[in-house]
């Protein structure tokens, strides 16, 4: 039974973890999009 429990835990942890990383992924993506945005509205403006 503990060892189910054990189990279960450390499934639910790396998962959690995989999200963590799959936002820190799409965050870093976010703003290298925003920054990109906007270079490419300083150079219409110029």
């Amino acid at each position: 039974m503990q060892v189910a429990l054990l189990l279960y835990l450390a499934t639910f942890l790396s998962v959690m973890l995989l999200q963590y990383k799959n936002l820190k992924i799409n965050h870093i993506l976010i703003i290298q999009l925003y920054n990109m945005f906007i270079k490419f509205l300083s150079i219409l403006t110029l």
